[in-house]
């Protein structure tokens, strides 16, 4: 979906959610309320190297996590720094997150073709056929 689109699909998805006596909408409250959290735990490596583990949690895991960061020298000289941080999704972010995601194309590898199209062909040839 396009970008206007997407934003009337979140307000009629999300105005049941909504306080219209407050003059809420669909897309304000899918703006202001949390749908997923998130823990990241960043490691930098003195070589240059950085890896990043993003683990969905709970919102009480979440609010009981305090963030950091530290520095360890490792056994061959070289150094890592970990850094530990948090991070929320709204429910509007999640429905722009999951449009875009099926933007993606996605191809099967050359060397497959051959194998999947003659398999096609021998499961339409047993096709109406009873054993």
């Amino acid at each position: 979906m396009d970008q206007s689109t997407t934003i009337k699909f979140i307000e009629e998805k999300y105005s049941v959610n909504a306080n219209s006596s407050l003059g809420q909408t669909g897309v304000t409250w899918a703006k202001g309320n949390i749908k997923n959290y998130f823990i990241l735990q960043t490691r930098t490596l003195s070589t240059g190297g950085i890896t990043i583990d993003k683990t969905e949690t709970d919102a009480n895991t979440y609010a009981n996590t305090s963030t950091y960061t530290t520095g360890l020298n490792l056994p061959d000289g070289n150094s890592v720094i970990i850094e530990l941080t948090k991070e929320t999704r709204t429910y509007y972010d999640y429905e722009f997150d999951t449009n875009e995601e099926k933007r993606k194309i996605k191809l099967l590898k050359k060397e497959f073709i051959y194998p999947l199209d003659q398999e096609i062909k021998r499961l339409s040839s047993t096709t109406g056929t009873t054993n």
